[in-house]
């Protein structure tokens, strides 16, 4: 009874200490997160700072503001975030590290049925705690979207296990679980507009839920009531989405979330791109010759020409020269870009009101009516001959250029290799003492600090710069941490790939349960996201060369979270694993002194 007790206390000690140290770090991370000051680029409208736009003409009672060309070009979830921080009225680095710290703890609470150890979960939790996605210079401390990224993907992951893991317990635990999953779904694919990548996961996983529960032992009403639950999340989706495009239709006469994605201007974009003018499209997406074609078949574009005529003078900033070509060109994708700034130059588009036919009309309306017009104008052209159309190829979207083979075994598939090294070996994260101020404008970096509760580090040509924090023992800690991270990561893939093989075997020899069939369907299905993201990164950034490929690491982002996850859920079962046989030594040395 004594060795009971004394087992017991032991264990409780133990316990204590855990949620201790945990409290300890988590106090810690905190404050590395108060310490550095968030950076930015402030005013000009463009990037990070349409979202600084969004919020305040919200805070303002004017939505987004009044419509042109940056108005809807992003998707809102992170402007939805800025006001969320301004209402409450703590610092912007609190919250956005506290959203963090709860996306954790929903994480191990999902994953509490299958992963039982206090001292795993304590591990599981400071690994994601400290990540270096969390700690790096262009998410943790930089004011933009994709410092929710990271947080999003962990507490949607947590979501859709916890339905699966939690589908026998009550059914308002479990409707609870789906409007979680609903929640985070929406919030993460409306805070990228290429956030597609995790769309099969959601509907898989919620189909394989679907089907545990309409076969398993409970009763049919329970059935029912579990199976409709799971519809939760869908209907979420859907319903904020139509409630967000239906404000955008009442405001500008648009019935969409953005206008860059959801529109005619992205039929527009895929149309100019399909045009075959003999050109390579390797780094320029649409050429000189290509545009020219399309304005002889379509009037409507026609009317921009002026527009794009300024913008191809010599040695404009917004055209490039590249070697083999013959004159300067718009490179890459930045034709997205330049066609809205055509159309709001040419005013005839991308204004709050434009009078049509001697009538007022709303701006979104008229703009994308003006985008539907060239697009049915140019399907006239590859219809009846006069445009030819680019054939044979691979597309892995609307708005980006077809590859041949050839093409992808040149450009893509190294981008592949190379962003799965970046993202799995955690080689471009880091914290510099460089650039750690704002740039732009001091009355915009004003503007920013009202709307996030928070000081910022000032231009470091203005005034204000005098009064900056110094930040360089706190950079020197984080990046201390974060290369400790870049030094495990070669054991931590081993031994989890080892984790991944035992739950295979397991799931053999020991028939079904939960557990392993969880960390094997989940990982399988986590990789294959983390796949297409880095398919559709590198594909979209396959021009990349020399310092340009940094764009690789920061459109990857998403795939640290999933590779964690992966971690945490292969380590549980190599730590169970190893728990078992330590049991079975521990019961044979015990056999072995008795029968002495």
């Amino acid at each position: 009874m004594k060795k009971i007790i004394n087992k017991v206390a032991t264990k409780e000690t133990g316990r204590i200490f855990l949620v201790l140290l945990a409290s300890f770090l988590t106090v810690y991370r905190i404050i590395l997160q108060l310490k550095l000051p968030p950076v930015t680029f402030a005013g000009g409208g463009v990037d990070e700072h349409v979202f600084v736009m969004q919020a305040t003409e919200i805070l303002k009672g004017n939505w987004f503001g009044d419509y042109n060309s940056n108005t809807l070009v992003k998707n809102p979830m992170y402007s939805f975030f800025y006001i969320f921080v301004n209402k409450i009225g703590v610092a912007y680095p609190f919250a956005l590290i506290m959203f963090y710290i709860f996306s954790i703890i929903v994480l191990i609470c999902a994953l509490s049925p299958v992963m039982r150890s206090t001292l795993f979960r304590f591990f599981a939790y400071i690994f994601l705690l400290y990540s270096p996605v969390m700690l790096d210079k262009k998410f943790g401390f930089r004011l933009y979207r994709d410092a929710l990224l990271t947080p999003l993907i962990v507490l949607l992951v947590a979501s859709l296990i916890a339905l699966f893991l939690y589908r026998n317990r009550s059914k308002y635990l479990l409707i609870a679980w789906s409007i979680l999953a609903g929640v985070s779904f929406f919030s993460f694919t409306y805070l990228r507009e290429d956030s597609i990548w995790l769309k099969p996961l959601f509907y898989v996983a919620l189909a394989i839920t679907f089907f545990f529960i309409l076969f398993g032992k409970e009763r049919v009403l329970e059935k029912v009531i579990k199976m409709g639950s799971l519809l939760i999340p869908i209907a979420i989706f859907f319903g904020l989405t139509m409630a967000l495009s239906h404000q955008n239709e009442e405001k500008y006469g648009i019935y969409a979330v953005n206008d860059h994605t959801q529109t005619h201007f992205q039929n527009v974009i895929a149309d100019l791109i399909a045009i075959d003018d003999g050109t390579n499209q390797e780094y320029i997406w649409v050429h000189r010759t290509a545009l020219r074609s399309a304005m002889e078949v379509s009037p409507t574009l026609r009317k921009l020409e002026e527009q794009f005529d300024s913008f191809y003078v010599p040695n404009s900033t917004l055209m490039v020269k590249i070697d083999g070509e013959k004159q300067q060109e718009m490179f890459s994708g930045k034709v997205v870009w330049l066609l809205r700034l055509a159309v709001e130059r040419a005013g005839v588009g991308y204004q709050q009101e434009l009078v049509v036919n001697g009538k007022k009309e709303l701006g979104g309306k008229v703009t994308d009516n003006f985008y539907k017009a060239i697009h049915e104008e140019l399907m006239a052209g590859f219809n009846d001959g006069r445009l030819k159309k680019r054939s044979g190829g691979i597309s892995v979207s609307k708005s980006a250029p077809a590859k041949k083979i050839e093409d992808i075994k040149k450009n893509v598939l190294p981008k592949i290799l190379y962003t799965a090294q970046e993202t799995a070996l955690y080689r471009s994260y880091f914290v510099t003492e460089d650039n750690r101020a704002v740039s732009g404008d001091v009355m915009a970096t004003r503007e920013i600090e009202m709307l996030i509760n928070s000081p910022l580090n000032y231009p470091v040509s203005s005034e204000q710069a005098q009064y900056n924090k110094s930040i360089g023992g706190v950079v020197k800690r984080i990046n201390r941490i974060i290369s400790l991270y870049k030094i495990t990561s070669i054991p931590v893939i081993i031994l989890s790939i080892i984790g991944f093989v035992s739950s295979i075997i397991n799931l053999k020899r020991q028939g079904y349960n939960d557990k392993h069939f969880l960390i094997v369907l989940v990982s399988i299905g986590l990789v294959l996201s983390y796949f297409i993201l880095l398919l559709g990164v590198s594909w979209a950034y396959s021009w990349v060369s020399g310092d340009t490929m940094n764009r690789l690491y920061f459109y990857s982002s998403g795939a640290i979270p999933i590779l964690q996850i992966i971690y945490i859920l292969c380590f549980g079962a190599l730590f169970e694993a190893l728990g078992r046989r330590s049991q079975m030594m521990g019961k044979h040395q015990k056999t072995e002194r008795v029968s002495e």
